[in-house]
């Protein structure tokens, strides 16, 4: 069994091999997303459910599902992105939200999931700022066509990259 963080960590591996200048701009995202992320075990099953009344989620759309979660009047609902076991043992990349330090799963609301222990998944990941994501949604970025709901986490960890480097100068 693969935790999460060890997926990442695989990755930064396979990426830290290849060359080029996408190669190594995707190993310096994978490294920030390393050192910036955030580990979580479980998530609220009844709080993801009664989140995901406020637009019901699409199966395989956890990018679209996460960002669309948020009800405009409720600040609080942070959005992540990363990697998630879902009790498979082999995590994948996906999206969550965020309550006070909550995860709050709208996709693995879906019935299909109804057998998994809530309590047994675990995520790494980063926030991605709202505000950010949706700005960029019109935008092609890395991996992401324009028009598309994510993944966000590349972009962003990218721009926090390039932020960091010139506070360095």
């Amino acid at each position: 069994m693969m935790k999460p963080v060890e997926m990442l960590d695989f990755e930064i591996q396979i990426a830290e091999k290849n060359s080029g200048e996408y190669a190594d701009v995707h190993a310096d995202c994978l490294r920030w997303v390393r050192e910036n992320g955030q580990e979580f075990t479980g998530f609220d099953r009844a709080g993801s459910a009664k989140l995901a009344e406020f637009r019901t989620p699409e199966e395989k759309a956890c990018y679209h599902n996460t960002l669309l979660a948020r009800d405009y009047r409720d600040q609080s609902l942070l959005y992540y992105e990363g990697w998630c076991d879902f009790g498979i043992g082999l995590p994948m990349h996906h999206a969550w939200n965020v309550r006070d330090g909550v995860v709050l799963d709208v996709t693995l609301s879906l019935p299909f999931w109804d057998d998994k222990d809530a309590s047994a998944i675990s995520y790494f990941g980063v926030e991605v700022p709202y505000d950010w994501a949706w700005e960029q949604v019109p935008k092609a970025g890395m991996g992401r066509d324009a028009m598309t709901s994510g993944p966000f986490m590349f972009d962003w960890a990218h721009s926090q990259c390039q932020q960091d480097s010139v506070v360095a100068e």
